[in-house]
């Protein structure tokens, strides 16, 4: 999997250039153990080529022919798998440990792996990449709703979402937090173009079939 264009011809003493965008699934076979994934599977638009609908959208609504190519798929690549992932923190621990090269993650396991030392770089694919959005809620039956409101405001703040970018690299709900923030933070967050950034962004969508999903991921676990 190229990181990085050719250092070669004209690219030779320039500084490093994003690779061009390939088709189809390149064979990593050389790489065999070295690659996570999380868990569960087959649900995010990355896995979309492999039912060969490229719109990454369409990955959510994926009839039961689809889903065996899929399947097929990911157990022929299942050879290249060091560990089926759950937590952030899983993910954070093979990247230190050095079992892994390579593996898709958000800005939390990046911002970990940057203050550890480790010289990681993240790159989003000229196709897309998956993305959602947490929400801060108060349920119905609350006792303390005006106390929740006061937390909530807390939360919202210019300061507490700065402190929260510091932390984990997440994008701050306030856009006044970026007053608070140096250039290269501000850039690294990519609030100096925030739409552009969202426009590479595939949000996730429901799985009208949930259970068949599951169920598929659950067969490619299972085989040997």
């Amino acid at each position: 999997m190229p990181y990085g264009a050719s250092t070669g011809g004209r690219n030779r003493f320039m500084p490093p250039q994003k690779p061009e965008p390939w088709a189809g699934v390149r064979d990593a076979l050389a790489w065999t153990g070295r690659a996570p994934q999380a868990n569960p599977g087959p649900r995010r638009p990355e896995h979309a080529e492999l039912s060969g609908k490229p719109d990454p959208a369409a990955i959510y609504n994926l009839n039961d022919a689809q889903l065996q190519q899929v399947k097929q798929k990911l157990i022929a690549l299942k050879p290249n798998i060091r560990k089926l992932w759950t937590t952030g923190g899983e993910l954070t621990n093979l990247f230190q440990n050095h079992e892994v090269i390579a593996a898709m993650g958000w800005p939390l396991v990046t911002n970990q792996l940057h203050k550890s030392g480790l010289p990681i770089q993240e790159e989003i694919p000229a196709e897309s990449t998956t993305g959602w959005i947490d929400h801060l809620m108060i349920t119905q039956s609350s006792d303390n709703k005006d106390i929740a409101y006061e937390l909530l405001n807390y939360l919202i703040s210019a300061q507490a979402q700065k402190q929260l970018s510091d932390v984990t690299g997440y994008i701050p709900a306030n856009p006044q937090a970026a007053a608070l923030m140096t250039p290269e933070q501000r850039h690294s967050l990519h609030l100096d173009d925030i739409d552009a950034y969202q426009r590479q962004i595939v949000f996730w969508q429901d799985v009208p079939r949930r259970a068949k999903y599951t169920e598929i991921w659950n067969e490619v676990k299972a085989s040997q």
